[in-house]
């Protein structure tokens, strides 16, 4: 196999028709460029320069190596440079996404204020998701850090990750729910009542949690939170979430503690992978002092 240095002198020498000039751009002496040029013809078994005292040209097989060679030194180099920038890319870029229900000016801001305190040269990417995208992106690694709300059950063994603010499970209903005149929600009234869910496929490791024993009517899931607080509108369903999420202080919606034996807590939690540029730990030490 030829070396790929050696063709780059020939083609640099091709273009010089001069060793002189082209072993100044090539930062080497005459004698190592026609050193390397000499291995080339021997390696090819033909001369590909013909040398007068006045004048170098290229020879037949000269011109065919030439024409050859040069796409390929072309595409060499524009490979060169966009791995370069792809890498350069992905070195400063950070990829946060956040669960969004979360309340905008309270939690979200603030987290992404921090981020980039932090991480001043980060180029920061930033996804608004729902509550089980967030962990599958996590674990495929197309997010580096995330933003979200999890039970006391959840799992987050794997992740550096930091619980920023805690706050009781709470049943959530409309004011056009019959529950909404109601001083307390007791275990019977849940379970003649149905309930709506947000739909996960990320799963939190335990049998036993709320959703897993509570008893009620039905379960409804529905794909996101947005589509929650839509269904709870027409007040025939509740549903069970901490009082910190967009919109949580509207007078459309009766917040009940749960009855004893139901009773939890969420925790919002920013959880981050190892990045290969930022410190991410330094940056959860940070949110902590903050948010506490």
């Amino acid at each position: 196999m030829i070396d790929f240095r050696k063709i780059t002198y020939f083609l640099k020498t091709a273009e010089k028709l001069n060793f002189t000039e082209a072993a100044r751009e090539l930062f080497i002496s005459p004698q190592a460029l026609t050193q390397q040029i000499a291995q080339l013809e021997r390696e090819l078994g033909t001369p590909l320069f013909a040398r007068t005292t006045r004048r170098v040209a290229l020879t037949e097989a000269g011109q065919f190596c030439y024409q050859k060679f040069a796409p390929v030194l072309d595409s060499y180099l524009l490979a060169e440079q966009e791995v370069t920038r792809q890498l350069s890319h992905q070195s400063s870029l950070l990829r946060a996404g956040f669960f969004h229900g979360l309340p905008k000016q309270k939690i979200v801001n603030p987290w992404l204020d921090l981020i980039q305190t932090y991480f001043p040269q980060a180029e920061l990417e930033i996804l608004s998701t729902d509550l089980g995208s967030i962990w599958r992106y996590m674990d495929e690694g197309r997010l580096d850090l995330c933003l979200t709300n999890v039970d006391d059950s959840f799992p987050l063994q794997g992740y550096h990750a930091v619980r920023l603010l805690t706050a009781p499970a709470e049943i959530l209903v409309s004011q056009s729910h019959p529950w909404a005149r109601k001083n307390a929600i007791t275990c019977p009234d849940m379970a003649a009542a149905d309930m709506v869910q947000l739909r996960t496929s990320y799963s939190s490791g335990k049998e036993e949690n709320f959703y897993g024993h509570v008893r009620c009517r039905s379960v409804r899931q529905v794909a996101d939170f947005d589509t929650l607080l839509a269904t709870l509108e027409n007040g025939r369903t509740f549903a069970v979430c901490p009082p910190t999420f967009e919109y949580h202080d509207r007078s459309g919606y009766r917040f009940f503690p749960l009855p004893e034996e139901y009773r939890f807590s969420f925790s919002t939690v920013c959880a981050a992978r190892h990045h290969p540029v930022f410190d991410l730990e330094e940056l959860l030490t940070g949110l902590k002092a903050h948010y506490q």
